[in-house]
């Protein structure tokens, strides 16, 4: 079985639930004009993106990190 990484997973999960909150709540919201529901919502995506890369980078310095450690044994 493959294992995921917590990026991707957690990335994947905040962009569905994204998704389904921009198509479900944001249509019927007529406090705020269609900029700002795009703006929400780019921006939205983009801390996603953000997010994915630091975490990515994260796990990729642990596993370096990993594997000098069990060089030097």
């Amino acid at each position: 079985m493959r294992k995921f990484r917590m990026s991707t997973c957690l990335s994947v999960t905040l962009f569905v639930y994204t998704t389904l909150v921009t198509i479900f709540f944001i249509p019927y919201n007529v406090e705020m004009t269609k900029l700002e529901k795009w703006l929400t919502v780019i921006l939205s995506y983009v801390i996603i993106m953000i997010l994915w890369v630091v975490l990515r980078k994260k796990e990729k310095m642990r596993e370096m990190r990993e594997r000098d450690w069990d060089n030097k044994k």
